[in-house]
């Protein structure tokens, strides 16, 4: 009996963790989600072997002294580990609803960082100054997740202001030429761009874009030949940039 219930369990565990790493292969970044799997093959391996010893007790009589010493242990560990266990509940809803994958890009409140490995009770975090950090499932559970490795496009609004004495023409070339960089860019889609504003000491423009790939370089590449672009603009038709300043006229009063 013992080596048919150990040959039987061993298939069954063997057949489940082929099913579960088959269905995470299947998956983006199956290769790297692997890791995410680590703790579940665990848990399917211990419920796999406390089924059987469970089977074979109950062969020989032990079932109800097995089930009063479960009850008793199960309450001392859940009333000694209740934050273990919240970690341990957390990583499977983790990883089932699938917030984030290895080697994501998330923001979890003010902490950008890519995510290096997810255990039982906490996942690892390399944030960008290349810190390790350590977070709870719990706490990643119940946070609100921005996963920037799952954006299609990226949106972009930026101002430009210039002073409020440049002539209209001007200020209308800088408008239209503005838009016909952002159009003739081959990884920008240009969604709009106005004067926005007649504020107290400019003129604010407004200009807003899709960056045509996710990736965080290729905006910051895009972005960076505008910019170029529109102090070259600047520059060639002698218009300046605005700044927060404020003209006070004091009046001598006659005596």
């Amino acid at each position: 009996m013992v080596a048919i219930v150990f040959f039987v369990i061993r298939i069954l565990i063997i057949l489940m963790q082929k099913t579960f790493i088959a269905f995470v292969l299947k998956q983006r970044h199956g290769e790297t989600q692997l890791q995410q799997l680590s703790g579940l093959l665990l848990v399917i391996n211990i419920i796999g072997w406390s089924v059987g010893v469970m089977f074979l007790m109950g062969n020989l009589g032990y079932v109800t002294t097995i089930i009063a010493g479960l009850g008793i242990v199960g309450i001392a560990i859940t009333l000694a580990a209740q934050v273990v266990l919240g970690d341990f509940f957390s990583y499977f809803v983790l990883f089932f609803d699938k917030p984030f994958d290895v080697a994501d890009f998330i923001e979890v409140g003010a902490i950008y960082g890519t995510i290096e490995n997810m255990g039982l009770k906490t996942t690892i975090l390399r944030e960008l100054v290349c810190d390790e950090l350590t977070i709870p499932n719990s706490s990643l559970a119940k946070a609100k997740i921005h996963n920037y490795s799952r954006m299609k496009n990226r949106r972009i609004t930026f101002h430009v202001d210039i002073v409020k004495e440049t002539p209209l023409n001007k200020v209308k070339l800088f408008a239209n030429t503005v838009n016909e960089m952002i159009k003739n860019h081959p990884h920008a889609n240009l969604v709009r761009g106005h004067l926005l504003e007649l504020a107290e000491f400019s003129c604010k423009h407004e200009f807003t874009y899709y960056v045509t790939d996710a990736d965080y370089t290729i905006y910051l590449d895009v972005q960076h030949s505008l910019n170029f672009g529109i102090l070259d603009l600047l520059e060639h038709n002698n218009m300046k940039l605005a700044y927060h300043t404020q003209r006070l006229n004091i009046t001598r009063p006659d005596f």
